[in-house]
């Protein structure tokens, strides 16, 4: 795989999961921020249906940013019903297993229960194992499209990943929003922002070293 086409499926599996965000915070009346692939200060970026929407250079994840995460915007995401912010957080996901799917559809002939299980094979397997990982691409290349093993591989990533329980992913507003119920709002403010920032740095660490071993077993060429 070219590293060009590398960069485009993972600006489309960013981008599909960000737009799911979008589309639920859309239907749920939520006041959108901004749209953005990508982490930090965007180098292009644009205003489009009262968004604004923004590119990135750190193309590791993404972030739709809706009024009231950081703070107790009367109608904003904090102060949302349970079953809204599980729509919300949700939706990224739901949309890169949908992708994967249909990669699936394609790839294996209808057989959802084989593409998991190969993209949830090579994945668990490289962070415990990384010489047998690299053995199980090189079998898998040989057998199927290479390109799209590594596209379908992308969305089950962001799957599994964010649906981990961590503060900064989506898995972890599943249970963040028990913890406001024990608290003030204005504590809880500061403690989910602090968790925040520490799930974020812990994500950019372990998503950085995984495409370094993406470079090493020769995914690139």
């Amino acid at each position: 795989m070219s590293i060009q086409l590398f960069i485009l499926f993972l600006l489309i599996t960013i981008g599909i999961h960000e737009l799911g965000h979008l589309l639920a915070a859309n239907a749920l009346k939520k006041k959108i921020l901004y749209f953005s692939i990508g982490f930090w200060r965007p180098y292009l970026k644009f205003q489009l249906f009262n968004i604004e929407f923004r590119l990135t250079p750190w193309l590791i994840g993404g972030e739709l940013k809706i009024d009231g995460e950081n703070n107790l915007s009367k109608k904003g995401f904090l102060n949302s019903p349970y079953h809204e912010k599980l729509i919300l957080c949700l939706s990224g996901i739901t949309m890169n297993m949908i992708l994967a799917c249909l990669i699936w559809i394609w790839q294996y002939h209808w057989n959802f229960l084989i593409g998991f299980y190969y993209d949830y094979q090579i994945l668990v397997v490289a962070w415990f194992n990384s010489p047998k990982a690299g053995d199980l691409l090189f079998e898998y290349f040989s057998k199927y499209n290479a390109d799209l093993l590594i596209f379908s591989m992308l969305n089950t990533w962001a799957f599994l990943t964010n649906i981990l329980p961590v503060p900064s992913l989506d898995g972890g507003y599943i249970w963040l929003p028990w913890l406001e119920k024990l608290m003030p709002k204005k504590k809880y403010l500061k403690i989910i922002n602090l968790l925040t920032k520490i799930g974020f740095w812990t994500l950019m660490i372990g998503q950085a070293i995984y495409l370094i071993w993406f470079l090493k077993y020769g995914v690139f060429k």
